[in-house]
């Protein structure tokens, strides 16, 4: 969860700054369960930066010891790739040359599968050494599975690392492509054919990491910028309480909408009330929700608040409690892991007294990338703006 103060996020791009930099204790970025390969051809390419070549983990989707697709280094430095789907591989190989000579440097990773094909791993541009080329078994076999894509993790392992630049494409880049990606160590945007690059319409998600459209590093929400930005709202008319527009709310629990939704303190009231309103939400799509709130007196705490119509579970998106700042603009992020109806609710906690402009929400386009997220002691989620730093190939 993200506090504003009385400001709002705006879409500030640079072409080439930042990259993800994770602490090898529990940072990661996390898609979800999306981006399934099928049975398809396929590229997956970023670049990477280490100081310690052992054991790193750099691109996941793990189901289980069958079924998964790994990008990694093992302890002898070398880049291992495991492609599989109930035991049957598509590629499982190791690189025959570690890359301990490339610590502490930034390097591009590219893996290519062609199915009636070979596999190959480059490495700065090379397919031989700390790369391989391989023929496809099983090449037909469909790679889909049900864990979560995952940078910097795999299989609750972590990796202290930086990443950025992660694509994409549902074919097999050749060597020219490979190459001109490569383009002698400095990235370029991906949107665009340059050179032999020409496979930009075959993009399945590009994510420029810290440095796309709409990229919000302090709330740890990464676009997919081949399709950024959201989609429309799903509140209504969210900025507007003036009617009650079809929101829930008890005034018996302190509630009352006007020309905003208010909820007036009750002298010795410790119970938590909240306004509501229902959505529809597709499972492993990324959702946007903002409120801002005004805090007048009481307990300092609202929480947002999700529960699900379709199997009778529920989740809490986040709780915020802030003593410094009256007025704030809070950005919570969720990811529902089932279609169906859910309603947003919006909860002051105890005996909180205040009230709130408005409330939006708004699905995420494209393939979004989430960070992982850690708690301070009031329980409110804070992103560590450490996760991003300015250190790019180009820079």
């Amino acid at each position: 969860m993200l506090s504003l103060g009385n400001s709002i996020i705006t879409s500030n791009v640079r072409q080439h700054e930042f990259s993800l930099n994770t602490n090898g204790t529990d940072q990661y970025l996390d898609f979800g369960n999306t981006l399934n390969l099928g049975g398809d051809d396929f590229t997956i390419s970023f670049w990477v930066k280490f100081s310690d070549a052992t054991d790193q983990r750099f691109f996941s989707k793990y189901q289980g010891n069958d079924d998964q697709l790994i990008i990694r280094t093992a302890s002898s430095d070398k880049i291992f790739v495991k492609f599989t789907k109930d035991s049957n591989a598509v590629i499982s190989k190791t690189a025959p040359t570690a890359i301990t000579s490339l610590e502490n440097t930034w390097i591009h990773i590219l893996l290519s599968c062609d199915r009636d094909g070979a596999v190959n791993l480059y490495v700065n541009n090379s397919n031989t050494g700390v790369g391989f080329s391989e023929t496809s078994a099983n090449s037909g076999q469909n790679l889909d599975n049900t864990g979560s894509l995952q940078l910097s993790e795999h299989a609750n392992s972590f990796s202290a690392l930086k990443i950025t630049d992660f694509a994409m494409w549902n074919v097999a880049l050749d060597s020219d492509a490979v190459a001109a990606v490569y383009n002698s160590g400095k990235p370029f945007n991906l949107l665009s054919d340059r050179g032999n690059y020409d496979n930009s319409s075959s993009l399945i998600g590009y994510w420029k990491i810290g440095d796309g459209p709409f990229d919000n590093k302090l709330a740890g929400l990464i676009h997919d910028t081949h399709n950024p930005g959201y989609g429309p709202e799903l509140l209504g008319t969210a900025y507007d309480f003036s009617s009650n527009s079809g929101w829930d709310f008890s005034p018996a629990d302190g509630w009352s909408i006007d020309t905003t939704a208010k909820r007036a303190r009750r002298t010795g009231h410790s119970d938590n009330s909240d306004i509501r309103k229902s959505i529809t939400v597709e499972a492993e799509a990324v959702y946007e929700l903002r409120y801002k709130r005004t805090y007048v007196s009481g307990g300092l705490t609202t929480n947002a608040f999700s529960d699900w119509v379709t199997d009778g579970s529920n989740s809490t998106i986040g709780n915020f409690n802030d003593p410094v700042n009256n007025s704030v603009v809070v950005i919570d992020h969720f990811r529902p892991k089932y279609s169906g109806t859910l309603s947003v609710r919006i909860f002051g906690i105890g005996d909180f007294d205040g009230f709130l402009e408005y409330v939006s929400c708004k699905k995420v386009n494209g393939f979004p990338g989430l960070t992982s997220i850690t708690f301070d002691s009031s329980n409110a989620e804070l992103v560590s703006t450490s996760m991003f730093v300015s250190d790019h190939p180009n820079l």
